[in-house]
């Protein structure tokens, strides 16, 4: 028997007309709501780079100092330090790292009227669930693309293809008689190993100092993980370990690019073949985005709040504790309105302007394009 035309607004869901009363419909059997919406998968960096925050103040301040120096000693007195010269060490570097951000979710349910959506209390408390619980679901989401989205398009100085002249923003050559598979490995074994012993080159302070492996993390562009893995590296080295003992995460290639720019001023997306990204939550060219979202033609933004996808990052070697994300207070409160019944949630959190600390690695590495 064919449908009526009666329909559900919007949705233009139909409804049947009985097959024995003319006059009567068929019922809605059950109602369903899909509640498994978002799936913490790339948190790990978050995680990390967590640091407690007090309620009580808004600047978290980090020091960092160099080596001193040594020098010959013996029994003369020309080779004796007098006691009395003072040896201070040089002033240190201070980084302040403000928390100075706030968002609220706000999400208003439990009306009279909604309930007559439903057939049952419990598809309605199902219904209702699920939306509440989609406010701390979308803050973990802000989170995790606000931090990831500044790990993949933060880099130190311009990428060089002499490694000698920036350590920490180099290009490698993709040789084109060997996999790239070895080549990347090389390459990050070759890193780690320099890393580890003192230099001043891997910060930007030009300290003193040197890092153990398990202080530092690995982040791979997926695009070029996935195909060494599953690819390349199965053919040339099965049972190497391309991370050398390191921990890391693979991320979306969306999530690497370089930032267009370091002020507030305009800009606006053209159609230019190149793909743009948001690093900040927002309205843009009539749609709602995430931090790494595609921002569409014509959108105006912010140079320092967009960047440029960029697929010849391969990977980044940073220290866990590189960018600090401060958390400071998180709270929720309700408001009723008895007039209309219906109670509004609100969640409130605090942030801050992510910033790299200067005195430990943030080391990018790009390979250059197949031919």
């Amino acid at each position: 028997m064919a449908r009526t035309p009666y329909n559900f607004s919007a949705n233009n869901i139909t409804i049947a007309e009985n097959q024995v009363y003319a006059t009567l419909f068929n019922q809605v059997i059950s109602i369903q709501t899909y509640s498994d919406n978002y799936a913490d998968n790339y948190s790990k960096l978050l995680k990390y780079a967590r640091v407690d925050a007090s309620q009580y103040a808004d600047v978290r301040l980090y020091i960092d100092t160099d080596a001193l120096t040594s020098y010959e000693w013996g029994p003369t007195n020309e080779m004796a330090r007098s006691l009395l010269d003072l040896a201070r060490p040089e002033d240190p570097n201070v980084q302040a790292i403000y928390l100075d951000k706030f968002r609220q979710i706000a999400c208003s349910v439990g009306g009279i009227l909604d309930r007559m959506a439903f057939g049952s209390e419990g598809a309605f408390s199902q219904f209702n669930n699920t939306v509440l619980g989609w406010i701390a679901d979308t803050a973990d989401i802000f989170r995790t693309t606000y931090y990831n989205s500044f790990i993949g398009s933060h880099e130190v100085g311009t990428a060089n293809t002499d490694k000698d002249a920036n350590p920490m923003n180099f290009i490698i050559d993709r040789n084109a008689d060997e996999n790239p598979a070895l080549t990347a490995s090389v390459a990050l074994a070759d890193l780690i190993t320099d890393v580890k012993h003192v230099s001043r080159k891997y910060n930007e302070l030009g300290y003193l100092r040197n890092f153990k492996e398990k202080d530092l993390i690995v982040v791979w562009n997926a695009d070029f993980y996935n195909q060494l893995t599953y690819a390349d590296r199965l053919v040339v080295f099965k049972d190497v370990d391309m991370n050398h003992g390191l921990e890391f995460e693979v991320l979306p290639s969306d999530y690497f690019g370089k930032k267009v720019g370091d002020t507030d001023a305009s800009f606006t997306i053209q159609d230019n073949g190149k793909v743009y990204r948001t690093l900040v939550e927002g309205d843009f060219g009539g749609q709602h985005l995430f931090p790494s979202q595609k921002l569409p033609v014509g959108a105006v933004c912010k140079e320092n709040e967009v960047y440029e996808e960029d697929r010849n990052i391969i990977f980044k070697v940073i220290a866990k504790s590189a960018v600090p994300f401060l958390s400071s207070f998180a709270t929720s409160s309700v408001f009723v309105n008895e007039k209309v019944h219906t109670q509004t949630h609100f969640y409130t959190f605090s942030y801050n302007t992510l910033i790299a600390r200067k005195g430990l690695p943030f080391i990018t590495v790009r390979m250059t394009p197949a031919n």
